[in-house]
């Protein structure tokens, strides 16, 4: 009878627990004493004795676009028009495509704070940049790039808080208005917007957005798994990754020379928060990336990754069609320069990212030979060149999904629950959590990247 008693006991156990799971789904106030006690991952790691990972999202005052070229020039130009407008809710210019986080606390240790910015001056030169390079400025590496200070990092994370905490309704109407450029791109750019009507046209018809000032995701990890982000966060930075900033990079992965590779924002909080802590890096970087593939005549001039050699990118590529270090244009003109330089953002040739639109009688990018890969030396064939881009926004819509949800599984993993507040809060335990890549290693967290990152496989996320 005992055993038959030991089996109802643990049946009767495993009910109750997982009703009680299905209720912290609901978040709600009314759960029962017993409820509430499995529900404690429900309660805020920041305010508990424990190690923890924080991610924290600034949105783009105004969502930016990546269906086509143009539509990412016009939302990009939105966004600044928006956050210029402080008065509106909008963020300061510093952060206006967006930017992320983190806050990790190891035991009872003062938190750390890593947040990785490109200085890249002032807000009108880098529109000048974009507006003359088109796409080929998403490939651009930026040498001054840094990891703000923990007081900066501190700030910034403060400051949002008390942003969004002031909103009344939660959100903000996010409003693009051409006056709002005025104080942010100087004389120089409103000439250039003089002569492009339908863009300024576009920009002032994008329908209003509900947006916060900043959200979170924080996640439970061991003592291990905090140590090995900020192991890794110390070795990234002594190494001289973060100077080197650009969108593609990955800030996980080191170079023969043990160098690490730099990043944006969004990669080095996915970085620390999934890679170096022991998560499923891979899964995560699906829900949090933009797949591009780009038509080698939309790339304005020579776009060149860095002058480290053996020239390339470290997670750009798919193993089948790996693009080397420097890419000259697809299509020459009669003149020597480059076939995209001199069109018009308001062309057709901006209105998709690779193939469908045709010139003298021919595609415009068709199969050719266009460089050399490192390791063969040998002529590359490719019509696009892939890409993949860490996006603030993906962060921003993978909290906001749980947040409105229970069943979205955030960041790809299923047990996300919410803190009700005015800053919206998701909370995972993954002190135990591993994944499908090297899940043994889960425990103890990754301090150190991936080695040897050209060769390694690990190093190619997915590509859908």
């Amino acid at each position: 009878m005992t055993g038959r008693i030991a089996v109802v006991l643990a049946t009767a156990a495993a009910i109750v627990l997982a009703t009680a799971v299905a209720s912290c789904r609901e978040d709600g106030p009314t759960r029962s004493a017993a409820v509430s006690s499995v529900c404690a991952a429900c309660t805020d790691p920041e305010a508990e004795a424990g190690s923890y990972v924080s991610i924290g999202v600034m949105p783009a005052p105004y969502p930016i676009s990546w269906t086509s070229p143009y539509r990412m020039f016009v939302t990009t130009l939105g966004t600044s028009a928006v956050a210029t407008k402080i008065d509106a809710g909008g963020l300061d210019r510093s952060h206006s495509i967006g930017h992320v986080l983190l806050k990790v606390r190891c035991g009872t240790d003062e938190p750390t704070y890593i947040s990785q910015t490109g200085a890249n001056g002032k807000t009108w030169r880098q529109f000048l940049a974009v507006y003359r390079a088109g796409p080929s400025y998403l490939f651009e590496t930026q040498n001054d790039g840094k990891l703000y200070t923990d007081d900066e990092a501190r700030k910034d994370w403060k400051d949002s808080i008390d942003a969004q905490n002031k909103l009344a309704n939660e959100t903000y109407q996010s409003t693009p208005k051409i006056e709002g450029l005025g104080n942010a791109i100087e004389r120089t750019v409103m000439k250039l917007l003089d002569g492009m009507p339908t863009v300024v046209r576009d920009m002032k018809a994008l329908p209003a957005e509900p947006r916060h000032r900043f959200v979170r995701a924080t996640i439970r990890i061991s003592d291990d798994q905090c140590r090995a982000i900020l192991t890794w966060k110390k070795a990234y930075v002594a190494s001289g990754g973060s100077k080197r900033y650009s969108v593609h990079r990955a800030p996980w992965v080191m170079d023969g020379d043990g160098r690490y590779d730099g990043g944006g924002c969004a990669s080095v909080g996915f970085a620390g928060a999934f890679y170096a802590a022991g998560l499923d890096y891979k899964t995560v970087a699906k829900r949090v990336t933009e797949r591009l593939q780009i038509g080698t005549s939309r790339l304005t001039r020579t776009t060149v990754r860095d002058i480290r050699k053996p020239n390339g990118w470290y997670n750009v590529q798919n193993v089948s069609r790996y693009v080397p270090g420097t890419i000259p244009c697809a299509k020459d003109t009669v003149g020597g320069g480059c076939y995209g330089a001199g069109i018009a953002w308001t062309d057709d040739h901006w209105t998709n990212w690779s193939g469908g639109t045709r010139w003298l009688g021919g595609a415009k990018d068709e199969e050719f030979t266009f460089s050399k890969a490192w390791v063969t030396n040998k002529d590359v064939d490719a019509r696009t060149v892939p890409l993949i881009v860490f996006e603030p926004e993906r962060f921003y819509q993978e909290i906001r999904a749980r947040w409105n949800n229970a069943d979205h599984d955030a960041f790809g993993y299923g047990d996300w629950c919410k803190l009700n507040g005015k800053v919206p809060t998701i909370v995972l335990d993954a002190s135990s959590v591993g994944g499908a890549n090297r899940p043994e290693e889960a425990a103890k967290g990754r301090p150190k990247g991936l080695a040897d990152g050209f060769l390694n496989k690990d190093v190619r996320l997915p590509w859908p």
